[in-house]
């Protein structure tokens, strides 16, 4: 008799945890499709402990820095601010008086100076064409020296590597990194050419005139032109 009434109670409930199961079903796909999956969606990164963070910054420093900047208009003067540069988007990042933050395109300014502590740094924003590159996008470049000779200048792009862990044959990679990237520019304004911080390769930028003057005072002076200060000693001889 209990087997019996076992058997009945299982035959009228059985069709009441398969609709359970159904609704379950149906209930995470309309919350799948009512969600807006990104970057924090189980199955990326969000629920994943692994996950570290992300490392570095996409800024030229961690804080603003007083500073002046030129906007690129005729006649226009010198506009004190608070600033920092997004290195990472070619952006200037403005702090305004009364606590609002807001940026300008690379394509606005003309020319800027950052009062680092002792340092002022300083940049201009130049398409680019100018330094031979392809496209017409303006970019930030730091004047690292400036004469009625030669101009040095440096730009630095900062790019985002993404984590990667998740593959069978990832580099277990568990975090995101701001990286940056430096190139140097030499020349005379509007004849800009990319060099890499080596003997011949600067020698070879440098007017014929000049070359064998710069090889000879390198030898003479057991200088490198493998730093930066190097390279700006030897344009400085030259000068």
């Amino acid at each position: 008799m209990r087997y019996l009434s076992l058997c009945i109670i299982f035959l009228f409930t059985s069709p009441a945890f398969a609709q359970l199961g159904k609704n379950a079903a149906e209930n995470e796909m309309n919350l799948r499709q009512l969600m807006e999956l990104n970057g924090f969606s189980p199955g990326a990164r969000g629920f994943d402990h692994r996950y570290q963070g992300v490392k570095g910054t996409p800024f030229l420093k961690q804080d603003y820095l007083k500073g002046t900047l030129v906007i690129n208009e005729p006649g226009a003067e010198p506009i004190d601010a608070q600033m920092n540069l997004d290195l990472s988007q070619h952006k200037i990042e403005l702090l305004l008086p009364n606590g609002l933050s807001g940026n300008l395109a690379a394509s606005r300014v003309s020319s800027i100076q950052l009062f680092d502590q002792a340092d002022t740094l300083h940049f201009i924003s130049l398409p680019a064409g100018t330094v031979n590159e392809p496209g017409d996008d303006y970019k930030l470049y730091q004047v690292l020296f400036r004469s009625s000779r030669y101009t040095l200048l440096k730009r630095t792009d900062v790019y985002l590597e993404k984590a990667n862990y998740q593959g069978a044959y990832s580099p277990d990679r568990r975090y995101d990194e701001f990286k940056p990237q430096t190139k140097y520019f030499l020349g005379q304004p509007e004849a800009y050419q990319v060099i890499r911080l080596r003997a011949k390769k600067v020698l070879s930028a440098l007017k014929r005139e000049d070359a064998g003057k710069a090889e000879k005072w390198l030898k003479e002076n057991s200088q490198s032109v493998e730093s930066e200060d190097g390279l700006i000693a030897v344009l400085s001889h030259l000068e």
